[in-house]
């Protein structure tokens, strides 16, 4: 009788701050802790249209402290007016919003870019 309640009440104290699923739990959460999120690789900019440089295929955006530089590529999407463009038919002064990301300090890579106005929906 005596191993009987001591089995028992060892199994008792072993299992008092067991709860189910709570073990399956910690096994599966990621490495980094939920609250940080993931840095996103791409940003989005808006401004007025700097210099424009068709043949180097960048344009800049310039700002009260530094000037930002933007390459278009192969794969950027261009428009304006809602329709597919082409870096020259940008013009000097306009609006221009985009998507964009970090190649280095001040220099950027644009994955799209809007000139001109945002077309009305």
């Amino acid at each position: 009788m005596k191993k009987l309640l001591l089995t028992l009440l060892t199994a008792a104290v072993l299992t008092a701050g067991y709860t189910p699923g709570a073990a399956m739990a910690d096994e599966n959460k990621p490495a980094t802790a939920q609250s940080e999120k993931p840095k996103r690789d791409t940003f989005p900019f808006h401004g007025k249209v700097g210099e424009v440089d068709v043949k180097g295929m960048t344009f800049t955006i310039p700002g009260k402290a530094n000037t930002r530089h933007f390459a278009i590529t192969a794969t950027t999407k261009v428009t304006k007016g809602g329709k597919p463009a082409k870096l020259s038919d940008a013009v000097q002064g306009e609006p221009v919003g985009g998507l964009a990301k970090k190649i280095k300090e001040g220099h950027y890579e644009a994955v799209s870019v809007r000139f001109g106005a945002k077309p009305k929906s």
